[in-house]
């Protein structure tokens, strides 16, 4: 029994845990492909894209999410949301070797925060649901520089 585990250990070491991403994602992403497809005919016309227009897609369906995050988009009538998803899933797949070739720009490094702002406000959603209230803002410790957070110094022995 030993070498069967280890060997299933060896088989998934340095595998993303695909299993870790919610669900719900995948199938909003599935949602707006499936309409894609029908209204374009293809299941491979996003690989003919110009990666700009998926950044100004996602910006735009972004800013409609942050106005109303209950809004859906007028022609497909489909959440924002799912729209801004299916656009960072075609910038992911399109960018990823020049990610890993280019430094980024100031403009792209917005980008680097948008996981934490779309699961935040997931989180804030979850909160007024299962409370009925709206959580409450902790502000974020600040080092003796100002920055966010603090110094390892700063918080003491562990």
């Amino acid at each position: 029994m030993q070498g069967r585990h280890n060997q299933q250990a060896k088989a998934d070491a340095g595998k993303p845990r695909l299993s870790l991403v919610p669900s719900e994602l995948i199938r909003a992403v599935a949602t707006v492909r499936e309409y894609g497809n029908r209204k374009y005919g293809s299941p491979d016309n996003w690989r003919r894209v110009e990666v700009e227009r998926y950044r100004d897609a996602a910006y735009r369906h972004l800013l409609d999410y942050i106005d109303d995050p209950g809004s859906v988009d007028l022609e497909s009538g489909l959440p924002h949301l799912w729209h801004l998803a299916c656009n960072v899933a075609f910038l992911c797949a399109l960018e990823k070797t020049e990610r890993r070739d280019r430094p980024m720009s100031e403009n792209q490094k917005w980008w680097h925060t948008l996981p934490a702002l779309l699961a935040r406000e997931e989180a804030v959603q979850v909160f007024r649901m299962r409370y009925g209230r709206e959580p409450e803002v902790i502000e974020t410790p600040r080092s003796s520089d100002g920055e966010a957070g603090i110094t390892e110094e700063e918080a003491g022995p562990r």
